[in-house]
Formats: structure tokens, C-alpha cells, sequence
């Protein structure tokens, strides 16, 4: 997303003391304040003529420099149309300038940009409440109208002037507008829901699509569905590893009493560990499968 903005302090420092008081000199663009915990900030502009004796009076301890030159900002606001169907992107490009040097300083105001887009934001939701998603060329023109007067925010600090304004629309919300759609029957609708829900229930017998047909019924939420869908993989993932150390067990106590070699027990281990894995990632790790497997080892060991 396009985002230009800028920091209007550019540096801050101690102001060092000297016995013979250096006045100091702003860069072109650019204001100097200095500042003391009980005394009045001081400005220096380029070319003011300020004594020795004023500086030395003030006790000053801090040096800020402050960009009072004109910059570019842009930033972009979101904002529904009329119906609430649609967003608007609208790109806003403005020229920006200090006013007030010292009150940057005293509150601190760091990102022009982001300033600017709050102080505007209510005022371009509202305009654009007033447009239709296809009327992008008519909101443009009317915030040019709106916008193309003079600004000043943060209490006066900063002053605006816009350069331009680009807007776009964008079918964000196609399911919002879905519901808004004149609906004739919402009973046979309803039971076009239960339908497709026993042809589910008909067709697939496992756990996690009888969980999802309770959604199409809307008889539960997604966060549901998520729930008890991660809550059942876990609890099979659980029996897998259950029974798997049950057949390792029995694996390695043959070989502790000698029935079989332990080459013949590492090699078990190994066949038993990829077939349930195998099985628990590629279909579904059934009971029937942990069961087959774990018989068929106990026929090698026979």
C-alpha cells in the first residue's frame, strides 16, 4: 500500500553552554528551537537577529531542528460506498508544511502523514457514503471540491494543500451482497439445507464431513467446526502413537528374552513405524489399519 511520509524533527541534541555565545543557524528550510524546563522555547529562523544576551538569559539545555520546508505526503483511506457492498480505496497526495514549530516540538507530532490521514478520515468516510460503487469519477471530483481548500490540522502546526486524489473500487464484499438478495421462501431454503446435509451424512461416513454438514444446517459456527475437527485428528493422532508403543513394547521384550535377533527387532520397528504413519497421513490412520498392522508383526514374530 502506498505510503509516503516524513519526520518534521530532524534532530534534537543538548545545547552546549559556551562562555561566548555562538548563535545558532537553521539550514535553509529548516527552524531551530531551543528549549529550557523554565523558560519560553526560542525560534531561530534563518536570518533572525537574536543577542547573545537573549540566549544567555534563557538558560537553554535542549537544541531541536525542525523542518518547516514543503513536502510530499500520500496516504490511503478505505471507505464503504453507499450500500455498503463495496470499498473505496482513495489515494490522496497532499503537499504539507510546518506552521508552528514549536508546537511540534511541545506535542511531540513525529509522522505528518498519519496526522493528516486522521484528521481527514471522518470527513472522506462520510463523503463517500454518499456514492455508489460505480461512481468512483463523480467521489473524486466531489473530494476535489471538499479537499482542494486550505488545511491546517494538529491545532494550526500543520498546514495541507492537496495535489490529488485517485480512487478505486473493489468487490470486497460479494457474500455481504449475497445476503441482501431478495430471498422469496426462506422455508424451502431451509430444507434444500437439510438435503444437501443427509446426502453428506449418505455419502460420507466420517467424522470430520458429519461435522460439516452440522455447519451447512447452520446447527454450529466455523470456530466449531475447527474445534471439534482439530480436537478428533488429535485424539486419533493420540490412539496411533498409543498403539504403535504398544507393538514397539512387545517388539523389544521378544528381543530382550531372546526370540528374536535384534536386527530382526530394528528391522520390525522400522516396517511398523512407516505402515502406521503411512496410514495415519495417507488414509486416515482407521483402527482397522493400526490393527492389520500390528497383527501382521505378531504373524512375522509367530
Amino acid at each position: 500500500m502506498a505510503y509516503i511520509t516524513y519526520d518534521p524533527i530532524r534532530s534534537t541534541a543538548v545545547y552546549e553552554k559556551k562562555y561566548f555565545v555562538q548563535i545558532p543557524q537553521p539550514d535553509d528550510g529548516f527552524v531551530i528551537l531551543l528549549t529550557a524546563a523554565n523558560a519560553e522555547t526560542l525560534e531561530i529562523m534563518r536570518g533572525s537577529k537574536i543577542t547573545p544576551s537573549k540566549i544567555r538569559r534563557g538558560k537553554y539545555t535542549d537544541k531541536y531542528e525542525i523542518d518547516v520546508s514543503k513536502r510530499d505526503i500520500l496516504f490511503i483511506i478505505e471507505a464503504f460506498c453507499c450500500d455498503d457492498t463495496h470499498k473505496f480505496s482513495i489515494e490522496i497526495q497532499m503537499e504539507a508544511q510546518v506552521l508552528k514549530p514549536v508546537l511540534i516540538y511541545k506535542n511531540n507530532l513525529r509522522d505528518i502523514a498519519e496526522l493528516a490521514k486522521n484528521s481527514l478520515h471522518q470527513k472522506i468516510i462520510k463523503c463517500a457514503k454518499t456514492f455508489t460503487k460505480d461512481e468512483k469519477v463523480d467521489l473524486e471530483v466531489k473530494l476535489e471540491e471538499i479537499l482542494c481548500r486550505a488545511e491546517k490540522i494538529s491545532d494550526g502546526a500543520i498546514g495541507l494543500k492537496l495535489q490529488s486524489v485517485n480512487v478505486n473500487s473493489d468487490d470486497l464484499f460479494k457474500v455481504q451482497q449475497a445476503k441482501k438478495r431478495t430471498i422469496i421462501d426462506q422455508g424451502e431454503i431451509k430444507s434444500t439445507e437439510l438435503k444437501i446435509a443427509g446426502d453428506l451424512k449418505d455419502t460420507f461416513s466420517d467424522y470430520p464431513t458429519a461435522i460439516l454438514s452440522e455447519y451447512v444446517t447452520g446447527e454450529i459456527t466455523v470456530g466449531d467446526v475447527y474445534q471439534r475437527i482439530t480436537a478428533h485428528e488429535k485424539y486419533r493422532f493420540d490412539e496411533m502413537m498409543r498403539r504403535h508403543k504398544a507393538s514397539v513394547g512387545e517388539i523389544e521384550r521378544m528381543r530382550d528374552v531372546e526370540d528374536i535377533s535384534e536386527e530382526e527387532a530394528r528391522h520390525q520397528i522400522k516396517e511398523l513405524t512407516q505402515s502406521n504413519f503411512k496410514s495415519f497421513i495417507t488414509e486416515g490412520a482407521k483402527e482397522t489399519a493400526s490393527e492389520n498392522d500390528e497383527a501382521k508383526v505378531y504373524d512375522e514374530v509367530d
